[in-house]
């Protein structure tokens, strides 16, 4: 596993408002063969941060896109082809 760090991608990292989080309807079992697990978090908007995904063949991903991310390169260019981050602002809440 490699890790990945999320906190330069933008230049603002974690004191920004920027926010990077998987939707809430990638918990569970998914078509692309991946199992999601992850805490959802609600204030007027749903979002996930910490999760942790299992695939049968690609393995383990698990981390935070504010902040880092364990996974082989493979495992992780699957799992953004089929469950994108999403960018927006903590201040919108």
């Amino acid at each position: 596993m490699k890790k990945f760090d999320y906190t330069k991608n933008t230049g603002h990292g974690r004191g920004s408002s920027e926010a990077r989080t998987l939707c809430p309807s990638f918990i569970g079992n998914n078509k692309s063969g991946w199992n999601i697990k992850g805490e959802v978090h609600e204030d007027y908007y749903e979002w996930v941060n910490y999760f942790v995904a299992n695939h049968p063949i690609y393995g383990v991903i698990k981390g935070d896109f504010e902040g880092f991310i364990l996974a082989s390169s493979q495992a992780l260019k699957h799992f953004l082809e089929h469950h994108h981050f999403e960018v927006w602002d903590y201040y919108d809440i």
